[in-house]
């Protein structure tokens, strides 16, 4: 069956990450997926490493997949220093060899020559070793992507990348400030080194890259005594004084000198150049994150910039390389992660990975660690990494609440937390087969798996949370699978006298009638029906302090956070409830129904997922809570298996009723068992946001667990209808809505209907604060770690 994606950029994004290889979410993961923008112009130039094919060779199956022509150069380089001259300065040895270049190809020039590391001190070439490099001139993303096609062709004829045994790499050299010279930040220098190289997150990218132990002695971190500047949030540099700090004492420190951060500058410079060989590889050339040419172009004219690129380490050029990463033949995904670091690195400063992932999705952030450790276990043992969350506000929710729900149910998943009443601003894509199950629709910007069940026609299970909407809907597609509704609005004259309206109830609904708003959540058997003293509750209401004790609940911002339902069952627990309940109903006519009372001998929840009734103990009666709750589960008596065996068909026939292109949308079906032996759908419940699912029942839980698991299998075998896209289910609601003769303005108040999303005003995303994430302004300190780099203290507190 077609599978249809769901929120275009969101998945877009996630399979341009998830196309090559699988890491957790960490640093570099989420720069390519989260903070990556396709739109951005930087150019970067790719060096790619490898072994096993000729510079000729090489350059021939180029041509053949980017087009253009090959020709030869001859190019000759500085190798050691043999000797110097009288004057002092040094002589090299030199090594010329043929180039080859593909000129005019679809990404503009691309050069293939032997690499020159491998050049011994008398210039000769050693074969068994011979290491090629293919260079492109600055190109922009899509072109990268572009040349992605021919390193697969390198590898197809049998170039050879990274191994234990070999140190070859990709790397990705990426302009800086456009190239002027006047936009230079030294911040965001700053910030976009502490962004690779802060020890929290190397360790996330040394775990994503695996780089060889033959490789690391060539990609080594700055000195200590420079870290240690680097990581501590009041260092505030000139641009001078970073030029400085960087050549000239951090040299001296590699190469010995104990008072090269203590003595006068001057000092340090005098014993550099004193100095028979300043040139310290693992300064100039040798790192993660090589920073050399770009500051030797702010200062082009200082002696150690023309002794470096006069030795051939490094050239002035307004770049940065990013050099650890190991050739896979790709090189998008590294570009990607370099252009999204330095992206969040401008935008957020000095940040805290994990705490700024936590800001800006919403997310809990004790979730992300186990989220790295899940996935990279999940993906050895060839399973899909699940994901689902309570509803609760991470930072203030009271997790010992909860504990009784994180038990046998919950073996082997994540489960986190996330705001019932808002989302995030950017969404985390966990990568690998993973599978989230969304509560809410909105969620989606807060977390995002490959597979998302909960979200399957999202927009119009949103829209199906109108109960009137919702009964239009199954009354077309599955006629007499709930009671006879009709909207109150039609039932009242201008005056809404109440008298006259329960007469007219009465009238219409002979057998009884139930009246309830088509946005009401939780209703439970609070309802209003025939049999409730209308004049009376509103009377009780109207005398009472309910106004003052609904708003009491609304100023406890715990309750606030947590779920609507929560909150209304507080509520009922005054005796003016139903009275108000009445009163809001009454003045917003358009806003209530009324549905035909059935005499219900048992209603049940049935939770349906993709189209099919979950089932396997899910299947539960709706009210058993209640006697778990006032332990007094020991006076409750299980209905028959026979008769949840009777209400799980009945909804799985509802479902079989709908359209294939609708289905599969989730749903926690109430259905009654009637006195009669009949069933009905009292409420769908659209959405994944089934309590049952969640908290109240093991084996429910336990059963939700298994459909994760499962899942991916089950859309790859045909076996899942995904829905709708976004776009396809505006044009399906606009058409309903029109059809059924809804009104968006009076029946969806507070509501925005876009192109491809519905839009609730009550939910907004929750902007991010810089103070709990940019070590630069954390409320907490600085603690010096055994390496004496500063590090800031692990909780970053709220």
């Amino acid at each position: 069956m077609k599978r249809t994606s769901l929120f275009h950029a969101l998945l877009a994004a996630f399979l341009l990450t998830a196309s090559v290889r699988v890491h957790a979410v960490d640093v570099l993961y989420d720069a390519a997926s989260t903070f990556f923008n396709p739109e951005d112009k930087t150019r970067l130039g790719i060096e790619v490493e490898f072994k096993g094919l000729s510079p000729e060779a090489s350059a021939n199956e180029v041509a053949r997949v980017l087009g253009g022509e090959v020709g030869t150069r001859t190019s000759t380089i500085k190798t050691d220093i043999k000797g110097y001259g009288a004057d002092g300065k040094p002589i090299y040895n030199e090594f010329t060899s043929t180039q080859y270049v593909v000129k005019d190809s679809s990404i503009g020039d691309v050069v293939l020559k032997l690499e020159t590391n491998q050049i011994d001190d008398v210039g000769k070439i050693d074969y068994d070793k011979m290491i090629v490099e293919l260079i492109t001139e600055p190109i922009q993303y899509p072109q990268v992507e572009k040349l992605e096609d021919a390193l697969k062709g390198l590898e197809r004829i049998g170039a050879k990348g990274t191994d234990r045994y070999t140190a070859v790499s990709t790397q990705v050299n990426m302009e800086m400030f456009a190239g002027r010279r006047e936009d230079v930040s030294v911040p965001k220098i700053l910030d976009l080194m502490r962004a690779y190289l802060r020890p929290e997150h190397k360790a996330q990218i040394d775990a994503h890259l695996k780089v060889p132990a033959l490789r690391k002695p060539y990609v080594s971190s700055y000195s200590d005594g420079f870290m240690k500047k680097l990581l501590d949030p009041q260092y505030k540099p000139t641009e001078r004084e970073l030029f400085d700090d960087f050549f000239y004492r951090q040299s001296m420190e590699r190469l010995g000198d104990k008072k090269a951060w203590t003595d006068p500058l001057k000092k340090v410079q005098a014993r550099f150049f004193a100095h028979p060989n300043p040139i310290v590889p693992s300064v100039v050339k040798q790192n993660s994150l090589r920073v050399s040419s770009l500051l030797m172009w702010m200062f082009p004219d200082d002696p150690v910039t023309h002794l470096i690129h006069d030795a051939g380490w490094a050239v002035p050029r307004p770049l940065v390389e990013f050099r650890e990463w190991n050739n896979t033949f790709t090189a998008a995904e590294p570009a990607r992660q370099a252009l999204g670091l330095k992206e969040a690195a401008y935008k957020y400063g000095y940040f805290d990975h994990d705490s700024l992932m936590q800001e800006l999705t919403g997310m809990d952030g004790k979730v992300l660690p186990k989220l790295r450790r899940h996935v990279n276990a999940d993906v050895a043992k060839g399973q899909p990494t699940t994901f689902r969350y309570y509803l609760g506000d991470p930072a203030t929710v009271e997790r010992a609440e909860y504990t009784m729900h994180t038990r046998q149910a919950y073996k082997g998943e994540v489960v986190g937390f996330l705001n019932a009443n808002g989302y995030g601003t950017k969404s985390l894509l966990i990568p690998g087969e993973s599978v989230v199950m969304h509560r809410r629709p909105y969620h989606r910007y807060s977390v995002m798996g490959k597979y998302n069940p909960g979200l399957i026609n999202a927009n119009i299970a949103q829209v199906l949370e109108n109960k009137y909407a919702e009964y239009r809907f199954f009354n077309e597609y599955a006629p007499g699978s709930m009671s006879r509704t009709e909207i109150l609005s039609d039932l009242t004259d201008k005056s809404k006298n109440v008298r006259k309206v329960v007469g007219k109830l009465n009238e219409k609904f002979p057998k009884g009638w139930v009246l309830k708003g088509v946005w009401d959540l939780g209703s439970e058997k609070d309802i209003i029906t025939d049999k409730v003293d209308v004049i009376g509750e509103v009377e009780k209401y109207q005398a009472s302090d309910f106004d003052v004790y609904r708003n009491e609940l609304l100023s406890d911002k715990a309750l606030a956070d947590a779920a609507p339902e929560y909150l209304n069952s507080e509520l009922k627990k005054h005796p003016g409830y139903k009275g108000w309940k009445l009163s809001q109903v009454f003045k917003k006519p358009e806003l209530s129904m009324v549905q035909e009372r059935v005499n219900i001998k048992t209603e049940f929840r049935v939770e349906a997922l993709a189209g099919k009734v979950l089932g396997g103990g899910s299947t539960v009666d709706r009210y058993s809570y209640v006697y778990l709750l006032n332990d007094t589960a020991g006076e409750y008596k299980a209905p028959p298996k026979v008769d949840v065996k009777k209400v799980e068909q009945f909804a799985q026939k509802v479902l079989d009723q709908l359209p294939e292109n609708l289905r599969g949308m989730p749903m926690g079906m109430d259905i009654a068992l009637l006195e009669d032996g009949t069933a009905v759908m009292i409420e769908s419940n659209p959405g994944g946001n089934s309590n049952f699912l969640y908290e109240e029942f093991e084996e429910s839980a336990e059963e939700l667990a298994k459909f994760l698991k499962q899942y991916p299998a089950q859309v790859k075998a045909g076996r899942v209808h995904e829905g709708l896209s976004p776009e396809e289910q505006m044009k399906w609601i606009d058409q309903k809505f029109k059809d059924w003769g809804i009104h968006p303005a009076k029946q969806y108040p507070g509501f925005t209907f876009l192109k491809d999303r519905v839009q609730d005003k009550e939910f907004r995303p929750s902007p991010p604060n810089p103070r709990n994430y940019d070590l630069r302004h954390a409320p907490c300190g600085l603690v010096e770690t055994i390496r004496g780099y500063l590090a800031p203290v692990p909780a970053l507190v709220k």
